[in-house]
């Protein structure tokens, strides 16, 4: 009897394993950047990159407004990612007028089809150019409004001939928006800022019409287009297929693109066209009500003239980019030079006071106006530090004079670290596990507890405890039967002993 009940515990237990569902959602926050020059009422960005460890999932995103605070323009993302894949994207906000020097707001994330409830994620931001006293009021920064020109399509301005080959040909095919959104100033670029011309179009005839292309070109004072100059997202270019348009049909698209430190200093005519490929002679549009003239809008492209923001820094990775306690982590970093004043040394720094951390690399072949360079740092995370999220400090001195940096940089960049499989630690207000699950851009000072989302969802709850019911009543049936046996012995055999 004892081997038939524990055959059947052994077997009740493989049906429970078989049937409970070990699928976790497994995200984690890699690291986040944010750009932190701004005041209130300008634009930033915010680079989140996240990674699936477990199975494929859906992974939904908002981000939360804080009223006169921060916005985000774009508030929701839904994302999905197949096993062990990483996907980073950007996001920009806008800072309002009651924003101070540390801002939070948060995330709200879901992921299917493991999670039952949104989890909150905080997100904790610095900007050193605003004030952390409350009762100092920011003023919003009201963008100059210019009203557009009635230039004639198919002209010229200022010698500069039209965009469409042979002027705009044709009136069902339109450009209805063009919205212009940047990293620095919208119509002020300089080198590193990275650009979004979100572009909608649309065929107000009752024909179809067939490949369909959007163009984008910037022409400087002499007329040149110096559109081949900027950089491109990926794979992007300046030109767009769209592909068929059916009547009364709108479509839009965004170019996203980083200014070049060699894009010289001066004025530029931003300009766009639609047109039907091969057809550009018969069908083509080149004027956009959003600009501020018909036809083109005005971008100056300057160098920063404010020596303490000569230094910029972008495309920063940390690799591995999810670490734990001892490990060796390197940070690969582009540097630019986007002052008015060539640099003969610059010297790189990446600090955190939590984890002891000063590392210093120097660029001893200097930056001139406008060079650029990449540059690794390499450093070792203490063994006994606790789990938990990090920011890493970023800058730069130069300005080298008598053998020393006479200027270092303003506004630093930060970069978040999460740290997994470190020893625990307990504070009075939260606790801290050593499995990182989901992380943000949280102070060093403030602890969290990160577990795997499907662990505590109501599905598994529910699966576990009438599993853990059914094993405890076969446990009891199964004793029960094995001590009734016990207590009444059968005879060995019908043999009597007589004297």
């Amino acid at each position: 009897m004892r081997r038939n009940s524990f055959t059947l515990i052994f077997l009740a237990v493989l049906v429970i394993f078989a049937f409970a569902p070990f699928t976790s959602a497994a995200v984690q926050v890699v690291y986040t950047t944010w750009t932190a020059s701004q005041v209130g009422g300008e634009q930033g960005t915010f680079t989140i990159d996240m990674k699936n460890t477990g199975s494929a999932i859906t992974t939904t995103l908002v981000f939360v407004d804080i009223p006169g605070t921060i916005t985000w323009p774009s508030p929701l993302l839904t994302i999905y990612q197949g096993s062990q894949e990483t996907y980073s994207f950007a996001t920009t906000f806008i800072l309002g007028p009651e924003a101070r020097r540390n801002v939070q707001s948060h995330i709200m994330v879901r992921t299917s089809p493991v999670d039952d409830s949104p989890t909150i994620i905080p997100i904790f931001l610095i900007f050193p150019n605003l004030p952390p006293d409350p009762s100092s009021p920011i003023a919003p920064i009201s963008p100059t409004l210019q009203q557009p020109s009635t230039t004639p399509s198919g002209s010229s301005e200022k010698g500069q001939t039209s965009f469409c080959s042979l002027g705009s040909k044709g009136t069902n095919l339109t450009i209805e928006k063009a919205r212009l959104r940047s990293t620095g100033g919208k119509t002020k670029w300089m080198a590193g800022d990275t650009v979004n011309l979100q572009v909608e179009i649309s065929n107000k005839g009752s024909n179809a019409l067939k490949d369909v292309v959007i163009e984008m070109g910037l022409r400087d004072s002499r007329g040149v287009n110096n559109i081949r100059e900027l950089t491109f997202k990926g794979e992007e270019d300046y030109r767009r297929e769209v592909g068929n348009l059916r009547s009364n049909e709108e479509e839009d698209t965004t170019f996203t693109f980083t200014v070049p430190a060699s894009l010289d200093e001066g004025d530029y005519k931003l300009v766009l066209k639609a047109y039907v490929r091969g057809q550009e002679s018969s069908v083509c549009t080149e004027q956009v009500s959003d600009f501020d003239e018909r036809n083109s809008q005005t971008i100056e492209v300057e160098r920063e003239d404010d020596e303490g923001k000569f230094i910029r820094f972008d495309e920063i990775t940390l690799m591995p980019t999810s670490s734990n306690c001892g490990d060796q982590v390197q940070l690969t970093a582009h540097v630019t030079n986007i002052g008015d004043e060539d640099q003969n040394r610059v010297n790189v720094l990446l600090k955190s006071a939590k984890l002891g951390l000063n590392v210093a690399k120097e660029i001893s072949s200097g930056l001139d106006e406008g060079d650029d360079t990449s540059i690794t740092l390499s450093f070792n995370v203490p063994k006994d530090t606790a789990a938990g999220i990090y920011n890493l400090e970023l800058n730069a001195e130069y300005d080298y004079k008598n053998g020393d940096y006479q200027m270092r940089s303003e506004i630093p960049n930060y970069i978040s670290l999460p740290l997994a499989l470190c020893r625990s630690k307990i504070t009075d207000d939260t606790q801290q596990s050593t499995t990182l699950k989901l992380s943000s851009s949280k102070p060093e000072n403030q602890k969290a507890a990160f577990l795997p989302s499907s662990l505590f969802s109501t599905q598994n709850w529910i699966l576990g405890i009438g599993s853990l019911v059914i094993l405890l009543l076969i446990i009891i049936v199964a004793l029960t039967r094995s001590v009734s046996g016990s207590a009444h012995p059968r005879l060995s055999g019908s043999k009597t002993l007589y004297s």
